[in-house]
C-alpha cells in the first residue's frame, strides 16, 4: 500500500513562479524558480540542495534540465539564459540573442540542440554540446510559444539516424503560422491556422504533428519524408472552459489530455478517434470538490498517472489500469481515480514528475510543496503488527490486544521499518532510529548510509558497503558478515525466529542467529534449477517461522533494458534444496509476501490484477486485488487454500497469525483526503466464529484444512475425530460448502446432528451440478452470498431469483429475471406487485401489474378490496382497456346503473352485453338495431333466446341461424316438425354432429333419401351405403362410392363392388375390390377388361416390405405386365425394379424414353447388359448435337467394356463426320479411337479390326493429300488417282469428296478439259454433282470445253436408300 505524503519547500517569503526536475533517477533536483529573481534547488524531500543558485533582477520565466546531463537552463523575462552545471557549480549567462521575453523551449532528445522563441519573434538554435553556443536564429511576426521537436521517418518505416532526429522542429505562436524549420538556416511556413496556437505537440507513434488553436480548432499533419506537411486530421473542441487557457499533454500514446478551467480533464484517443473525459467526481467520494477546477496538469510515463492541481489548491490524481498494455486507455474506465490531497488555499498553477519515482512538485501563487508517494511499510512477527501510518509515525498493536495500539513519533521520513519483540527500528537510507516496546522511548538512534535493515531482539543488522554490520541501538557494531561484491546487491534481509534470509538479484543465504555471533547456514544457493539455468531475478523475500522455507518474489529481464515482474512466487524448500513455485496466471502479478508466524506451511501473497481491455467492444474487464493464501510442504507442493478480494477499506496485506489476516486501510482525514494508514484485523474463513478456540483446536482445524486442500480426506477427518463441539463442526461445514466439497458438508452435518441440513444434502442430490447442490446446502445454513454466487455459477438463474425476492432484494432480483432469467420474468414483476400491494404501495403495485401483464384482472380486485372505487374508476378511465371497461360494466350493473353498464359495455365493444340488458329492459327494438349495426352473433342468440320464449319459432330458428347456433335452430325444427327447414339449417351448419343427429332424425322418420345425404356428409359411409342399398338409391351410390376408403367394412365394400360389376362399371369395381384388399380380384378384373390402374392402386396392391411370397411376387409381376401393357412404363420400371429385374424395368424405361432418368438409372444399377442397352438407346437419340450424351455413351460403353460397340460407335463418329461436314480430320481422329479400342476386345475381333484399319488407311491418305494441295498439288492428284482406283473404296470414304478434290484443282490451274474429264467419271458412276461442287465452277468447266450444262442434272437430289 502508498500513500501521497506532501512536504513543504522552504522559500521563506519568497513566491514560486516556476519549477522543474533533473533527470538524475538516483537522486533527482527541483528547481524552483521565484520572483524575486531567484532559482533554488531541493531535495526530493523538500530540503535544501544548496544556497542560492541564480539571482538576477528580473523574472525567471522558464526552468528546464538537460535531458540527460546535470545541466539546468533558466529563462528570464529580459531574454537571457543562464545555466548551471553541477560539474563545475557555476553560473553561465548568454545573452546575446533575445532582448525580450522567452515565451518558448525546447531541447532535442539527446540535449545536443535547443531551441527558443521569444514574445518578439526571434526563434534562435543552440548548440549545448560546450556550454550554450547560438547556431542560427529566424525572425518571424508575433510572440513565439510553442516548439517541439520532431524525427521524419522513412517510408520503410527505418528509424532516422540521430543528426535527423535533431534537425527539424516545429514551432509557431500568436500569429497562427506554423513553421518548420532545422539548423542550417532553412525554414519555410507549412501552415497557416485561425487564431493564436496554443498547444504544438508532436505525435512520434503516428509521425504527425498535433496543433490546437484558441478557436479549439485541432488539426494533425502528417509528416511526411518529404519535409512537407500532409493534414490527416481537422476536428473542432468542445470545451466549456476558458480557451485562452487551455493547456495539452500527452496522456499516454496517441492519448490528448487538455484542461481549461472545467472540472473535468478531457482526453482524445488519437488512434481509436474517441474523447471522454475524467471529473473531480471521479476522485471525491465525500463530494467535498466537485465546485472545484482544473487549471494544470502533468504525466508520469513510467508510472502512468495523470497528476492535475485545481483552483482551490488541491492535487488530484488518476491511475491508469492497464499497466501491462502498452495501450492508451480507449475510455474512462480504464482509468482509477486516487483521494485528492489539499496542498493549499491558493490555486496550484504547475504540476511536474520526479524521474525517478511517483515524487510531484506543485506550485501554487504563494508555495511550493513535493508530494512523495510512500508506501507504508508493514510487519507481523513476534506477536505484533506493525504499520507505518503516515510519513513519520509507527502505529503497533499486539495480536493479543489489538484495541491498544502504540505509536511511535520519528523524527525522520521512514523509508524502512523492522519489529521484533523488543525493539522498533526505522530508517530513511541515512539514519536508524530505535524505539523500545516497554517503555515506547527511543532507545537508540545512529546515522548509516543503507536502506536494507533488520532486527533482531534487540540487535539491528545494517547493510553497507558489501558487508552486513550487527550492530547495538547505538549504532555500535559487534559483528561485521562479509558480503562480497561477486555475490551481487542485496535486494531483501527478512528474520523469523532465529533465522535469517539474505537474498541478492540471483542468490539465496540462511544465518543461523541462535549464537552471539551469527552464522551462514550451509552454502549460498544460487536461484537456478538444477541444470544451471536461472529463474530469474530476486526483488523480494521471506522466511518462514521454523526457517526451512524461504518465499520469493521474482522479475524476468529476457532483454538487458527489459525487466517486468513474473506472475508466479517461488518457493526455496532448504530440506530438499529445490525450489517450487505457484503461478498465479497473465492477468496476476504477485507483489507482496508473508509467512503465517503461528504455522511454518501457510504463505500469504497479495496479488495485483491488472485491467485487460475485451477485443470486441475495448471495454476494460476489471478485477481485484487479491489476498491468496497457499499451503506450501515438500510432500504436496503448494496448494491454494483460500483467496480474499482486496477492495473496499481493504488496500494490501500486512501479514498472518493465525486465525487471523492483518490488512492496511485507510482513514481520510477532515483537512485531507488523501488519508492515512490504518490496520485491518480479519478472521480467515476457516475460523470464523472460532477465534477464541483453544490452540488445539484451531491446529486441529488448521490441519483439517490443509487435508482438504490437498484432497486427502481419511487424513482431514483424523485430524479433527475428537472435536466434540458443534459450532466448531458448524463452522466446518462452512468451510466445505466454500471449498466446494459436497462429501464433507454431509459429513460435518452429520456431526452437527442437523437434521434438517442433512435432509437438505440428500434432496441437493438430485441436482445435476454440483454447484447447485452446495448451494441448497449454503441455503441451509444461512449462507446467503455464498449460495447467490454458486447458482449464479451454475447458472440456475431461476432458483438465484426467487432466493433473492425471499431476501427482498428486488432490484437484483429483477435485474436478474430481465437478463438471465427471463422465462420468470411476468412471474417476478407479479411477485413484486403483490409485495408493494402488501405494504399498501398501490402505485408501484399498479406498476409491477401491468408489467406482469396481470392488470385486467389484478388491480381491479387490489382496489376494489381496498375500498379504492374512486381510484378504480380514474384507473379505468384512464387505461381505456376493453376488459377493464367490462368489469367496470359489471359492477355498474349490479349496481342497477343501467345506463353507465351500457356505456362501459359500448366502451368495452362488448356489444353481446349490451343487447343482453337491452333485452333485459325490453327495448327490443334496441337491441334489434344494435345486431343489425354490429352484427353481433352473441346478440342474435340473445333475440333467438328471446323470441323462443315468446314461441316466435321461425324467427328464433333465424336468429339462431345468424347467430351461427344451428344446433338450437335445428332443435326448433325437430320440435315443430320443420322438416324441410330443417335440412337445410344442417346443411349450412357444416356440424358433423348435428348432420348425423338429424339424419338419425330423418331415418326414424322413412325420409331415407335425407338421411342418406346426411350420412354422407357427416362421414358415416357404411351407415349411408346400407341405406342406399336397403332405398334401392343406386343413383348416390355412385356419387358416394368416391369418398369410400380401405377403413370401410370389407364386406360393404365387396357389396357395393359386386354391383358395380352387375352395372359393368369395372374401372369403380376395381377401386372398391382394392379397397376391400381382393388384390387378385381386382388384378384379374384389370386384365379381363383392361381397366387403367395407376399409382395410387398400385400402392395399395404391392406390400411395402420385401416379402418372399411367391405368389405375392408372381402378382406384383402381373401388375407389372399390365402397367407395361397400358403404357405406364414407368410405373412398370419401379415395380419390376422392387422385384429385383432390373433389366425388364430398364427395357420400359428405354420404351418411356426419358434420357436423363435412362442415365440416372444406369448409374445407379451398375450392370454391364444395363449399360449398352442405355448406350445403345442414345445412340438414337441426337447425340451428335448433344456433347453430354456422346460422353454418356462412351461411359456407359467403358462401363461395360463394351469395346467392340465402343469401337463401332467412333467409327459411326467418323461416318457423321465425314457424311455431315465433310470433316475428314475428326472423322481420322474418330477412325483411330475405335481402332484403340478394338485391340482391347478379347478374344480378337480380327474381321473389325482389318476393316477398321483399313479405313483408316484410306482416310489416313485422303486427309494427306487435302494437306498436300497447296503445297505439293502434284502428290495430292497422285494419292487420289490410287484412292478412286482402289476397289470398295466407297465404305471408307466418299468417292465423290475425292472426284470433287481433283475437280476443284484442275479449276483452279484453268485445266479445264482435266475437270472436265472428272466430272464425266462422275456422272457416268451416277454420282451428283451439287453435293460436292459449286454450281458455278460446274458452269464455269462446261462452258470453257464448249459442253452445255445440264443443271437440272446436277440439282438432283441424291435417291434416298
Amino acid at each position: 500500500m502508498s500513500l501521497f505524503f506532501d512536504y513543504k519547500v522552504s522559500l521563506a517569503d519568497e513566491q514560486p513562479i516556476f519549477s522543474a526536475w533533473s533527470n538524475s533517477e538516483y537522486q533527482p533536483i527541483l528547481a524552483v524558480s521565484t520572483r524575486i529573481g531567484k532559482v533554488h534547488l531541493y531535495s526530493e524531500e523538500g530540503e535544501s540542495h544548496t544556497k542560492t543558485l541564480m539571482a538576477r533582477p528580473s523574472i525567471p520565466n522558464q526552468l528546464m534540465w538537460h535531458p540527460y546531463l546535470p545541466i539546468l537552463y533558466c529563462f528570464w523575462e529580459d531574454g537571457v539564459i543562464s545555466y548551471w552545471s553541477e560539474n563545475d557549480n557555476s553560473v553561465k549567462e548568454e545573452k546575446s540573442v533575445h532582448g525580450c521575453r522567452i515565451c518558448g523551449v525546447a531541447i532535442c532528445p539527446d540535449g545536443s540542440r535547443m531551441v527558443t522563441g521569444d514574445e518578439h519573434g526571434v526563434v534562435a538554435v543552440w548548440s549545448t554540446s560546450r556550454g550554450l553556443t547560438p547556431i542560427c536564429q529566424y525572425n518571424k511576426e508575433g510572440a513565439i510559444t510553442h516548439l517541439a521537436y520532431c524525427t521524419l521517418a522513412t517510408d520503410s518505416g527505418e528509424i532516422p539516424s540521430t543528426d535527423k532526429m535533431n534537425k527539424f522542429f516545429f514551432f509557431a505562436g500568436s500569429s497562427g503560422s506554423v513553421y518548420l524549420a532545422d539548423d542550417q538556416r532553412r525554414c519555410s511556413e507549412v501552415c497557416k491556422v485561425g487564431g493564436q496556437v496554443k498547444s504544438l505537440l508532436f505525435y512520434k507513434e503516428d509521425n504527425s504533428i498535433v496543433i490546437i488553436t484558441s478557436t479549439l480548432l485541432m488539426v494533425q499533419f502528417r509528416v511526411s519524408p518529404n519535409e512537407k506537411l500532409v493534414p490527416s486530421k481537422k476536428v473542432k473542441l468542445t470545451v466549456a472552459g476558458n480557451p485562452e487557457k487551455i493547456m495539452t499533454i500527452w496522456g499516454g500514446p496517441g492519448l490528448l489530455a487538455t484542461v481549461s478551467g472545467e472540472n473535468m480533464i478531457r482526453l482524445w484517443n488519437l488512434e481509436r478517434d474517441a474523447n471522454y473525459f475524467l471529473t473531480l467526481a471521479d476522485t471525491d467520494p465525500t463530494g467535498k470538490i466537485l465546485s472545484d477546477k482544473i487549471i494544470s496538469i502533468a504525466y508520469n510515463e513510467k508510472k502512468r498517472i495523470i497528476v492535475a492541481g485545481t483552483h482551490e489548491g488541491r492535487v488530484v490524481m488518476w491511475k491508469c489500469k492497464q499497466l501491462l498494455s502498452g495501450e492508451a486507455p480507449a475510455n474512462r474506465e480504464g482509468w482509477e481515480a486516487q483521494l485528492p490531497v489539499s496542498l493549499s488555499p491558493n490555486p496550484i498553477t504547475q504540476v511536474s514528475w520526479s524521474s525517478s519515482e511517483a515524487v510531484v512538485s506543485a506550485i501554487s501563487l504563494t508555495s511550493s510543496s513535493v508530494l512523495s508517494e510512500t508506501t507504508l511499510k508493514k510487519k507481523v512477527r513476534d506477536g505484533f503488527v506493525a504499520l507505518q501510518i503516515t510519513n513519520n509515525i509507527v502505529e503497533i498493536r499486539k495480536i493479543s490486544k489489538m484495541d491498544q495500539p502504540m505509536q511511535f513519533v520519528s523524527t525522520i521520513r521512514i523509508k524502512g521499518m523492522d519489529i521484533s519483540a523488543n525493539i522498533l527500528s526505522v530508517w530513511n537510507g541515512k539514519t536508524i532510529e530505535s524505539f523500545n516496546l516497554t517503555t515506547e522511548n527511543i532507545s537508540g538512534k545512529f546515522n548509516k548510509q543503507s536502506l536494507k535493515c533488520a532486527v533482531h531482539k534487540e540487535s539491528v543488522l545494517v547493510y553497507g558497503k558489501w558487508q552486513l554490520e550487527v550492530c547495538n541501538v547505538q549504532g555500535i557494531v559487534k559483528q561485521t558478515i562479509s558480503m562480497p561484491e561477486s555475490e551481487g546487491e542485496v535486494t531483501a534481509i527478512d528474520i523469523q525466529g532465529d533465522t535469517m534470509v539474505v537474498t541478492t538479484d540471483t542468490l539465496i543465504k540462511l544465518f543461523d542467529l541462535t549464537r552471539r555471533e551469527y552464522k551462514a547456514k550451509g552454502m549460498a544457493r544460487k536461484f537456478e534449477d538444477k541444470q544451471g539455468q536461472s529463474h530469474g531475478i530476486i526483488r523480494g523475500s521471506c522466511i518462514n517461522v521454523v526457517g526451512n522455507k524461504v518465499a520469493l518474489l521474482v522479475d524476468q529481464a529476457p532483454k538487458p533494458n527489459i525487466v517486468f515482474p513474473d506472475s508466479s512466487v517461488f518457493i526455496y524448500d532448504c530440506d530438499i534444496d529445490n525450489f517450487m513455485y505457484h503461478d498465479f496466471g497473465n492477468s496476476q502479478i504477485p507483489v507482496d509476501i508473508a509467512w503465517d508466524t503461528y504455522d511454518q506451511r501457510l504463505l500469504l501473497v497479495e496479488t495485483e490484477c491488472f485491467a485487460v481491455v475485451s477485443e470486441e467492444d475495448n471495454k476494460v474487464e476489471e478485477q481485484a486485488n487479491q489476498a491468496v493464501s497457499l499451503f506450501v510442504n515438500t510432500e504436496s507442493g503448494i496448494i491454494k487454500q483460500d483467496a480474499v478480494k482486496i477492495q473496499g477499506e481493504i488496500l494490501s496485506i500486512i501479514g498472518l497469525n493465525v486465525p487471523y489476516m492483518f490488512f492496511t486501510g485507510k482513514d481520510v482525514g477532515k483537512d485531507n483526503l488523501s488519508g492515512i494508514g490504518k490496520i485491518i484485523k480479519r478472521t480467515m474463513r476457516d475460523f470464523l466464529g472460532l477465534e477464541q478456540s483453544e490452540e488445539s483446536v484451531i491446529k486441529a482445524i488448521l490441519n483439517f484444512s490443509f487435508y482438504v486442500s490437498c484432497g486427502n480426506m481419511d487424513e482431514a477427518f483424523k485430524a479433527v475425530k475428537t472435536i466434540q463441539n458443534v459450532s466448531v463442526w458448524e463452522n466446518m461445514c462452512t468451510m466445505s460448502v466454500k471449498t466446494r466439497r459436497l462429501d464433507v458438508a454431509e459429513e460435518c452435518l452429520r456431526n452437527m446432528r442437523f437434521a434438517r441440513g442433512a435432509k437438505a444434502v440428500r434432496e441437493a442430490k438430485n441436482e445435476t451440478d454440483e454447484e447447485s447442490k452446495l448451494a441448497m446446502v449454503a441455503l441451509q445454513l444461512n449462507m446467503l452470498e455464498d449460495a447467490k454466487e454458486l447458482y449464479s455459477k451454475a447458472n440456475r438463474y431461476d432458483l438465484l431469483n426467487s432466493i433473492l425476492q425471499a431476501s427482498g432484494e428486488w432490484e437484483e432480483a429483477l435485474k436478474i429475471a430481465e437478463t438471465k432469467d427471463r422465462i420468470n420474468l411476468r412471474t417476478s414483476y407479479y411477485t413484486l406487485a403483490r409485495y408493494y400491494e402488501s405494504i399498501q404501495d398501490f402505485q408501484t403495485a399498479i406498476e409491477y401489474y401491468e408489467r406482469s401483464e396481470t392488470y385486467r384482472v389484478e388491480v381491479p380486485r387490489m382496489l376494489y378490496s381496498n375500498m379504492k372505487t374512486a381510484e378504480l374508476e380514474r384507473y379505468v378511465n384512464q387505461k381505456r382497456d376493453s376488459e377493464l371497461f367490462r368489469w367496470w360494466a359489471q359492477l355498474l350493473e349490479s349496481k342497477a346503473d343501467i345506463a353507465g353498464a351500457i356505456r362501459c359495455y359500448t366502451d368495452a365493444e362488448d356489444f353481446g352485453s349490451v343487447i343482453r340488458v337491452y333485452i333485459n329492459q325490453g327495448e327490443i327494438e334496441k337491441a334489434m338495431n344494435l345486431c343489425k349495426e354490429k352484427d353481433s352473433k352473441v346478440g342474435w342468440y340473445l333475440l333467438g333466446q328471446y323470441f323462443e320464449r315468446q314461441n316466435e319459432v321461425r324467427d328464433a330458428m333465424q336468429l339462431y341461424a345468424k347467430s351461427q347456433r344451428f344446433h338450437h335452430a335445428a332443435r326448433l325444427a325437430q320440435e315443430n316438425k320443420l322438416d324441410g327447414e330443417l335440412m337445410s339449417l344442417v346443411l349450412r351448419s357444416g356440424s358433423i354432429k348435428l348432420m348425423l343427429k338429424s339424419a338419425k332424425y330423418f331415418e326414424e322418420k322413412h325420409f331415407l333419401d335425407r338421411a342418406v345425404v346426411l350420412y354422407h356428409k357427416g362421414k358415416n359411409l357404411k351407415k349411408a351405403l346400407d341405406l342406399c342399398f336397403a332405398s334401392h338409391n343406386y343413383d348416390y351410390l355412385k356419387t358416394l362410392v368416391d369418398d369410400l376408403s380401405e377403413e370401410e367394412d370389407p364386406a360393404t365394400l365387396l357389396k357395393t363392388a359386386d354391383y358395380f360389376i352387375a352395372e359393368g362399371m369395372h374401372d369403380k369395381a376395381v377401386h372398391l375390390l382394392v379397397s376391400a384388399k381382393q388384390f387378385a380380384k381386382a388384378l384379374e378384373m384389370s386384365l379381363a377388361h383392361n381397366v387403367k390402374i395407376d399409382e395410387n392402386i398400385i400402392e395399395k396392391i404391392i406390400p411395402e416390405d420385401n416379402s418372399n411370397d411367391p405368389k405375392k411376387k408372381e402378382m406384383i409381376r402381373s401388375v407389372a405386365k399390365l402397367c407395361k401393357r397400358q403404357g405406364s412404363f414407368q410405373i412398370a420400371c419401379k415395380i419390376f425394379t422392387k422385384l429385383g429385374e432390373k433389366l425388364k424395368a430398364f427395357k420400359c424405361l428405354i420404351r418411356l424414353g426419358d434420357v436423363e432418368k435412362i442415365k440416372q438409372y444406369a448409374n445407379t444399377a451398375k450392370t454391364a447388359q444395363i449399360y449398352v442397352l442405355a448406350a445403345n438407346f442414345m445412340q438414337n437419340t441426337d447425340w451428335h448435337n448433344n456433347a453430354d450424351i456422346m460422353k454418356s455413351i462412351i461411359f456407359f460403353y467403358t462401363k461395360a467394356k463394351a469395346w467392340d460397340s465402343l469401337a463401332n460407335f467412333f467409327d459411326t463418329c467418323a461416318t457423321v463426320e465425314i457424311d455431315e461436314y465433310r470433316d475428314y480430320e475428326k472423322a481420322l481422329v474418330a477412325e483411330k479411337e475405335a481402332l484403340k479400342y478394338v485391340s482391347k476386345i478379347s478374344p480378337a475381333n480380327e474381321n473389325l479390326a482389318q476393316r477398321l484399319q483399313k479405313r483408316l488407311n484410306h482416310l489416313d491418305m485422303f486427309v494427306t493429300a487435302r494437306k498436300s494441295a497447296t503445297t505439293k498439288p502434284e502428290d495430292m492428284v497422285k494419292i487420289c488417282e490410287k484412292l478412286l482406283e482402289t476397289p470398295n473404296i466407297d465404305n471408307s470414304i466418299r468417292i465423290g469428296d475425292v472426284y470433287a478434290q481433283l475437280i476443284e484443282y484442275f479449276y483452279s490451274k484453268e485445266n479445264y478439259q482435266q475437270a472436265y474429264q472428272l466430272l464425266s467419271k462422275m456422272r457416268s458412276k451416277g454420282i451428283i454433282l451439287n453435293p460436292y461442287l459449286d454450281q458455278e465452277i460446274i458452269d464455269t468447266i462446261y462452258a470453257k470445253v464448249g459442253v452445255k450444262s445440264n443443271s437440272a442434272d446436277d440439282d438432283m437430289d441424291e435417291p434416298i436408300d
